[in-house]
């Protein structure tokens, strides 16, 4: 069976633009101000004397502020929120937030991040190169990158301390674009970073990328997926609670780009 092209003529991409460098600065400077403090304040349940205590598997951790999972180096609690070491922390909010841009931008590739396994990408995203070694398939990062690569490399910094992880995460969400895709299989066990993750951190995010899949099951290619319900209401809940969340948006922690792309088949019109 010949698999049919993609239709994806349908885009709805919404951006706002920000007249000046000055006002961009301004607004970027405000994100920073209400989110940190935002952040902290939802997290604070969390701090990470209690985290890396935890019984939960460290798998199932919906929290990016837990210290040194991202690297096999010692776990570092400089409090430098205290009285000998604090002093970075009373610079102006504008002087963190271009320090941690720089930190952001030295270790940035500029691709969206996604917050999906590769299978979900494929095959419309050439995600997956040629077979490896033991005939496996080997995907590539040629157009995404993975959330987990990404704090890999802002471990270091991440595990300076609390206050630190705040500033550095904030930046993050304020800077790199995210992609995520909503489909049937899609679930909270399975796909945390896409459902729990993105539920918790999305009303952070400046840049996001929507794809919703309606290839799977009923919207599937082979003629016997019609036998087959389309199973829209998982991807209707995915989508509500992702609307929820930016609408809890606070202030002026508005977003800058949304992209919203849907995955069906022509003649398919589930």
């Amino acid at each position: 069976i010949e698999i049919p092209p993609w239709d994806r003529t349908a885009e709805l991409v919404w951006t706002k633009g920000i007249a000046t460098s000055d006002n961009k600065l301004w607004h970027d400077e405000l994100c920073f101000q209400e989110n940190t403090v935002r952040m902290a304040a939802s997290e604070a349940k969390l701090r990470p004397s209690t985290l890396h205590q935890s019984t939960q598997p460290r798998a199932k951790q919906t929290s990016l502020l837990t210290p040194g999972i991202y690297s096999k180096e010692p776990q570092r609690r400089n409090n430098i929120s205290g009285k000998d070491n604090g002093l970075y922390f009373k610079l102006p909010d504008r002087v963190r937030l271009k320090i941690a841009k720089r930190i952001i931008a030295f270790h940035s590739s500029g691709k969206p991040i996604r917050l999906n396994s590769p299978v979900f990408f494929k095959p419309i995203w050439p995600v997956n190169g040629p077979p490896g070694k033991a005939g496996l398939p080997f995907y590539t990062e040629e157009y995404f990158d993975s959330l987990h690569s990404v704090l890999y490399q802002l471990d270091r910094y991440l595990s300076v301390c609390f206050a630190m992880r705040i500033d550095i995460l904030t930046t993050l969400f304020l800077t790199r674009r995210f992609h995520v895709i909503y489909s049937p299989m899609v679930k909270p066990l399975t796909c945390p970073l896409a459902t729990r993750f993105m539920d918790k951190y999305g009303v952070y995010m400046k840049l996001i990328n929507l794809e919703i899949d309606l290839t799977k099951f009923g919207g599937n290619f082979h003629p016997a997926s019609a036998t087959m319900d389309f199973s829209l209401s998982t991807i209707r809940a995915h989508v509500e609670r992702f609307v929820e969340g930016q609408l809890s948006r606070h202030g002026g922690t508005t977003l800058q780009s949304l992209i919203v792309m849907v995955r069906r088949y022509h003649g398919v019109r589930p």
